[in-house]
């Protein structure tokens, strides 16, 4: 090799963007270029007659000495690769790529070990480590079944989804996920998985509920979370599931009770009360055709069957309050025209009583609906039907301020006592179970809380009950 070619490799050498070092078969350096500088901060003579395996990291030292021993010890191997931590010069450990080649038959009488940083990377793929280790424990620790779909079979699964199926992740995966599909949904959800991976259709709804079935013959109720991602390089679809079969077997049980209750409303109101207007007719007409004596039987009569109309009535809204779908809606009701209105109805009903307004009632609104009359109908009536007074008085007083209207009913009937007046309304109790004075007042009760208001029993004076209900104002 002459003088100019030895030159040239000389600069090719130097010029190199890798770290190029010349070891001896014990690993003494005998060579390093300037790229060591910029890459383990040494000049490039610093390192020279040091011992290479003393700058690499001890627990790296057996794998590149493995490395080395083979290069130098096997004939057909003339190239080895690897990759291990070079203690940097501030005295941090930086990650390389080295190729190290046998080079011992020749002239340079070592192995040249070729050196590029691969720093960046390695704090990559530790952090893609770290976050796949953070994310497989929130999966783990999820309370929903997670299921991850790809290509029509099943990839993942998380342990709680195996808790909700009894199947074992050996058994699922790899297998077709509609084999876990109840077959009357199986139609609905492979559709919608096709769906959401086709771009030119409208993207299905990601929640809705399906059967499953389980590993023991049966089927649970989930509720299911579809959503498109990436796993493993390619498209799949990430499942979380919910178990809601307590939920939907509480819903079904609800909505045939509230079937049955309405069907009882509707007998109620129809058979019974149609019964009861023509006792009441037959009862008129024999007014004339009795003596004295039988007078006051008859009224009794046709008192108890007008209280059985009325009750119709409570029982309409009582069921109507049972049945009602989600949260009461609330809006502005007048409240002067709904007292005016069951006052005229009241006094219609019980002519032998007094009712009175102490001065005059506010024309607000109040936040309430349509069955704000039923309160005040149960409260009114109550005050007549519960006294015991010759002469029943009732007083309403209506008084306003800037977040509420508070309407007292005040009797002069026999009064309600102290370890009475909770249990009056049948609270802590459930609905006709309750030990109260019947189901008019738990639907007061029931109503009022629904509103946003309150109601509370004070004693009248000088005598009775004394019925305060607040209301808030609307606006």
């Amino acid at each position: 090799m002459d003088i100019e070619t030895v030159s040239q490799y000389e600069k090719l050498v130097e010029y190199s963007t890798d770290s190029i070092t010349l070891v001896d078969e014990a690993g003494i350096i005998q060579f390093k270029n300037d790229a060591v500088k910029r890459i383990l901060g040494y000049e490039p003579n610093e390192l020279t007659g040091e011992n290479v395996f003393d700058y690499i990291h001890p627990d790296d030292v057996p794998a590149v000495r493995m490395i080395l021993d083979s290069v130098i010890e096997n004939e057909e191997q003339e190239t080895g690769q690897g990759e291990f931590r070079f203690r940097h010069k501030n005295g941090e450990w930086v990650w390389v790529e080295s190729t190290i080649a046998d080079r011992t038959d020749t002239s340079l009488n070592g192995c040249v070990i070729n050196s590029r940083s691969i720093d960046e990377r390695k704090q990559r793929e530790q952090q893609l480590v770290e976050e796949r280790v953070k994310y497989s424990t929130l999966v783990e620790q999820s309370n929903d079944g997670i299921a991850i779909i790809q290509d029509k079979t099943v990839a993942f699964i998380n342990s709680e989804f195996t808790e909700l199926t009894g199947y074992e992740s050996w058994e699922i995966t790899g297998q077709p996920f509609l084999d876990v599909i109840d077959p009357r949904d199986r139609e609905l959800v492979e559709k919608r998985y096709t769906d959401r991976l086709d771009p030119d259709v409208p993207t299905p709804p990601s929640r809705y509920e399906i059967r499953l079935c389980t590993g023991e013959n049966e089927q649970c109720v989930v509720e299911l979370n579809a959503t498109q991602i990436q796993y493993d390089g390619d498209t799949a679809v990430l499942a979380t599931m919910r178990d809601v079969t307590e939920r939907t077997r509480y819903e079904e049980e609800l909505e045939q009770r509230n079937t049955e209750l309405e069907l009882l409303n509707r007998m109620v109101r129809h058979d019974i009360r149609n019964d009861m207007t023509i006792i009441l007719s037959w009862g008129e007409l024999l007014e004339e055709h009795i003596d004295e004596t039988g007078e006051e039987h008859l009224e009794k009569v046709l008192a108890s069957g007008e209280h059985v109309v009325e009750l119709t009535e409570i029982a309409r809204d009582y069921v109507e309050v049972l049945t009602s779908q989600g949260e009461l809606e609330r809006k502005p009701m007048s409240l002067s025209d709904v007292l005016s209105t069951e006052l005229a109805l009241r006094r219609e009903s019980f002519p032998e009583a007094e009712f009175v307004v102490s001065g005059e009632i506010p024309s607000v609104a109040v936040l309430a609906n349509e069955m704000l009359g039923s309160v005040f109908r149960n409260l009114l009536t109550n005050a007549v039907q519960h006294n015991d007074s010759d002469e029943p008085f009732v007083e309403l007083t209506v008084e306003v301020d800037d977040e509420q209207a508070v309407i007292d009913i005040a009797d002069n009937g026999p009064g309600i006592s102290d370890s009475r007046k909770e249990t009056v309304f049948g609270r802590g109790e459930k609905g006709l179970d309750s030990p109260g004075t019947g189901i008019g007042l738990y639907l007061v009760d029931t109503l009022i809380t629904q509103y946003g208001g309150d109601i509370e029993i004070r004693d009248n004076d000088p005598q009775g009950s004394l019925f305060s209900v607040t209301l808030p104002l609307s606006g």
